[in-house]
C-alpha cells in the first residue's frame, strides 16, 4: 500500500509570505495615514476659514440687493431755470465705493484699510413698531475693514492687565429706514447725504479679514466697456445715477494662528504692502497687484502667514446696463 506525501509550506515560503504581508500592510497604513492627514487638513482649512466664507457670501447677498430707483425728470437750462430743455435719469438713494477713508469721512475707533462701499438696499429693516408690516423698506448698508482694538476684551480684563491688542474686522452696517438722511427734516432734497460717515448700526461680521477691495465695472462710459472706475471710485451721482454693471469682489482673510504670530510688530505694520488697489484700468492690474500682495504674504514679511484669497464678479440686477 503506498502512502501519499503530504506537502506542507516551507520555513522559507512562510518568511516570504509574512514579508510580502507586512510590506501590503506598511503600504495601506500609509495610505490611510495620508487619506486621514488631508481630510484633517481639509476640515481644518474649511473650519478656518467659515466665518470669513459666511462673510463674503453675506457681502455678495446684499449687494445683489442694491437699488437705486432711477427715474426720469426735466434738466433745466441754467441760464432759464423754468423752462425744461431735456430729459435725464435721477435718483435720490445712494451707490459709492472706492478708497475707505475717502468713503467713509470721520470713522473713528480703528484705521481703515483697502476699500468701503456705501449703498441703499431694500431689507426692510426698521426701529419704529408701526412700520413692522413693511418688508420693503429702503435701508443704508455697507462694508468696510478697520484695524482697531479688540472689543472682545472686556473692561474687567483691561484693569486685571490684559492686553488690549489691535485686530483687522470687516465690519457691516444697516442703518434703519427710519433713521435714513434721506427722511430726515434736517436734510435737503438736493444732497441728502453730504457729510456723510455712514458707520451707524456697524458691527464685526468677521475677524482677520485683512483687505477688501471692490472695482466697479464702468457701465461703458469710457471707451472699454470693460473698463475698472478710476481710483476705484464709482459714485452713482457722477455715472447718470445708474449702478455699475458688475462688481469685483475680492476679500483677503488670515487664520488666528498667523494674527497671534504677527501681534502688533513689524509685520502687522507691513501686512499690506503701500500702493497696491489704488488704481487699475483693466481686470489685468487688478490680477497684477494680487499676484503682488500674495508674494509678499508669501515671503515678505519674515513670518509664516496663513491665508485665503476670496475673489468673485457678481452682477447688479438692478442695473440699468443688466437689464
Amino acid at each position: 500500500m503506498m502512502r501519499r506525501s503530504r506537502h506542507g509550506f516551507s520555513l522559507i515560503e512562510l518568511l516570504l509570505s509574512m514579508a510580502v504581508l507586512s510590506i501590503m500592510l506598511v503600504i495601506l497604513g500609509q495610505v490611510i495615514t495620508n487619506s486621514t492627514n488631508a481630510w484633517s487638513l481639509g476640515r481644518g482649512k474649511i473650519t478656518r476659514y467659515q466665518e470669513a466664507r459666511q462673510a463674503f457670501e453675506t457681502i455678495q447677498q446684499r449687494l445683489s440687493q442694491a437699488t437705486l430707483a432711477t427715474y426720469w425728470d426735466y434738466e433745466y437750462d441754467p441760464s432759464a431755470p423754468t423752462i425744461p430743455t431735456a430729459y435725464a435719469p435721477r435718483s435720490s438713494l445712494i451707490f459709492r465705493c472706492g478708497e475707505a477713508p475717502s468713503v467713509l469721512t470721520g470713522l473713528a475707533g480703528g484705521d481703515l484699510t483697502g476699500h468701503a462701499i456705501v449703498f441703499t438696499a431694500a431689507l426692510g429693516r426698521d426701529t419704529s413698531p408701526e412700520h413692522g408690516r413693511f418688508r420693503a423698506l429702503l435701508n443704508l448698508c455697507g462694508f468696510y475693514v478697520s484695524h482697531g482694538p479688540d472689543e472682545s476684551v472686556p473692561v474687567k480684563g483691561k484693569q486685571a492687565g490684559l492686553k488690549d491688542v489691535k485686530r483687522f474686522r470687516l465690519f457691516e452696517f444697516c442703518q434703519p429706514a427710519n433713521e435714513l438722511p434721506l427722511f430726515a427734516t434736517t436734510s435737503t432734497p438736493t444732497s441728502p447725504w453730504t457729510g456723510l460717515v455712514g458707520v451707524d448700526h456697524a458691527r464685526p461680521l468677521a475677524e482677520n479679514i485683512i483687505l477688501l477691495v471692490l472695482a466697479p465695472v464702468n457701465n461703458g462710459v469710457q471707451a472699454n466697456p470693460n473698463d475698472i472706475a478710476p481710483g476705484y471710485s464709482y459714485d452713482a451721482a457722477a455715472y447718470n445715477h445708474e449702478l455699475p454693471a458688475e462688481l469685483r469682489i475680492i476679500m483677503v482673510a488670515m487664520d488666528e494662528a498667523s494674527a497671534i504670530r504677527i501681534g502688533e510688530g513689524p509685520a502687522e505694520k507691513n501686512l499690506l504692502p503701500t500702493g497696491l488697489f489704488k488704481n487699475a484700468a483693466s481686470p489685468a492690474d487688478i490680477d497684477r497687484d494680487l499676484r503682488t500682495l500674495q508674494d509678499h504674504l508669501n515671503t515678505g514679511l519674515g513670518v509664516q502667514v496663513a491665508y485665503q484669497i476670496f475673489d468673485t464678479v457678481i452682477p447688479l440686477p438692478a442695473s440699468r446696463w443688466n437689464s
